[in-house]
Parts: structure tokens; sequence; C-alpha cells
């Protein structure tokens, strides 16, 4: 996963969630940059899939 904010790439598994303290949203499925603090949305599963569809294009 990468920061919109600060640009550093980091790996999403075991982060801390975002709005863990928020009452009203806690699970948006946010993801907080160890570097920042800035909140980070995932990217969906199907585009992770058509990334890689098209990273396997471009080495073919």
């Amino acid at each position: 996963m990468k920061c919109s904010f600060c640009g550093l790439e980091f790996e999403s598994c075991g982060e801390k969630k975002g709005c863990q303290g928020c009452s009203i949203f806690s699970q948006c499925g946010k993801i907080k940059c160890p570097r920042c603090g800035y909140m980070v949305v995932p990217e969906p599963a199907w585009i992770k899939k058509i990334k890689s569809f098209i990273e396997r294009k471009k080495r073919k």
C-alpha cells in the first residue's frame, strides 16, 4: 500500500486501523500510515486484480 500523502510504501497487514476511536464509522477499513498518520483507504480487490493483470501483460 502507498500513502497518498507522504508517498511511503508499506504493507497493510498488521498496521494500525484508522478510526479505532471513532464511534460513528468504526468499520471504515482505513489504514493509518506509519510515517505521517494519514488515513489511507485500501485498494479494492478488483483493482488489485486489474493491476496484476496489466503487469503480467507488460512482462510478455
